[in-house]
């Protein structure tokens, strides 16, 4: 009977890990696209002022 409660208590704990790294994935993508959308944003403008000819004969 004692066996029985601690599978179940280790399999909750196991279902609260996977929630909790489920939860993180998510979170941590949702900040990650949203940093590399930004970073993205700010690369395309800086390469434009770079590679404009106007300012590189200026």
């Amino acid at each position: 009977m004692e066996f029985w409660i601690e599978a179940l208590k280790n399999g909750f704990f196991m279902f609260l890990t996977i929630l909790l790294i489920a939860l993180f994935f998510r979170i941590f993508s949702a900040v990650l696209t949203k940093w590399l959308r930004w970073i993205s944003r700010y690369l395309r403008l800086f390469l434009k002022r770079m590679f404009r000819p106007s300012s590189l004969y200026r």
